[in-house]
């Protein structure tokens, strides 16, 4: 289970995650337009929403080890 996202938790920055068991990341994880870091290490999750790439403030992401599919994603990187 994701943590819902709601309109409090749109001014986070940082989001940790790790060693949750997660399975899927909610494509409403856009809504959090300044995150910056996003920790998701060690869960269960397969695949990502393509909304991960609204994330115009994401500078760090750790999937770490998962059980991925066999996928190609591709991340707008901003420098």
């Amino acid at each position: 289970m994701f943590p819902v996202v709601s309109v409090t938790l749109s001014n986070i920055t940082q989001l940790v995650l790790s060693h949750n068991k997660l399975t899927a990341v909610p494509a409403n994880i856009s809504e959090l337009r300044n995150l910056e870091v996003l920790n998701m290490f060690n869960n269960q999750i397969e695949e990502l929403p393509t909304q991960i790439s609204s994330l115009q403030k994401l500078k760090h992401l750790n999937l770490g080890p998962q059980n991925w599919a066999v996928q190609v994603l591709t991340l707008r990187v901003v420098i």
